[in-house]
């Protein structure tokens, strides 16, 4: 999976589920299972090659108010090793089963994607889970875990933050750090805090880094999805 595929699939989340099985077919998964748990979201899309669970991050646009004040919390024992941010725990507690549950179904061991808190939710996913993700793809993601619980996380970790972001910088919490450095990418754009964050300026970043195409390549893309990674 490139990271562009899977901060396309980060973005991808925040939208109907409609539209994400939609998506996720224009990106050549035909396999396709979701969940919504109050306001905890993930979906798992997958084919013979590979899959990838995927994990909604803070949807502030819609007024979930209880998204927001996840990120407020304080370092508490789980179920896995250490202690994790109890706000974002409070998410993961409800969506983790069947997560698992479909995760160890598909035919290769998923990657695991989130944006914001998402990238959360992700990361408490592969400290916890009995199966060692294919990698952990965090875009924006803030700080979820302690030190020990890290360590509990034995697949790669691609752990990317847009230039002057101040997700991965929350919560100020003594304790509780990311596990792994971070990849820095750079959107350009308006460069307050909160512009920098969305998941479309991640996608950003990723598209500036990526070789010029073709004119015929490009043309290609014009017509199909935003999504589509050809």
């Amino acid at each position: 999976m490139t990271p562009l595929t899977a901060c396309k699939l980060a973005a991808l989340i925040y939208e109907d589920w409609d539209a994400c099985k939609a998506e996720a077919a224009l990106l050549g998964f035909d396999g396709f299972e979701y969940w919504d748990h109050a306001d905890t979201q993930a979906m798992l899309v997958y084919n013979k090659a590979e899959a990838a669970l995927v994990f909604r991050g803070t949807e502030a646009r819609k007024a979930r108010w209880r998204d927001l004040v996840s990120n407020f919390g304080y370092p508490v024992v789980w179920a896995g090793e250490g202690r994790v941010h109890s706000g974002y725990l409070h998410h993961f507690n409800r969506i983790r089963d069947d997560a698992l549950r479909a995760a160890m179904a598909t035919p290769s061991c998923p990657h695991v994607v989130g944006h914001s808190m998402g990238g959360c939710l992700a990361t408490l996913f592969a400290a916890w889970a009995s199966i060692t993700p294919a990698r952990l793809w965090t875009f924006g993601a803030p700080k979820a875990l302690d030190l020990k619980a890290t360590a509990a996380i034995h697949c790669p970790i691609s752990r990317y933050v847009n230039n002057r972001d101040f997700a991965p910088h929350w919560p100020p919490v003594p304790g509780l750090i990311h596990p792994a450095r971070a990849i820095e990418i750079d959107s350009g754009g308006w460069p307050g805090p909160v512009t920098r964050h969305g998941a479309g300026r991640y996608l950003a970043a990723l598209e500036r880094l990526r070789p010029p195409r073709s004119p015929r390549r490009s043309l290609r893309r014009s017509q199909g999805s935003a999504y589509l990674d050809p």
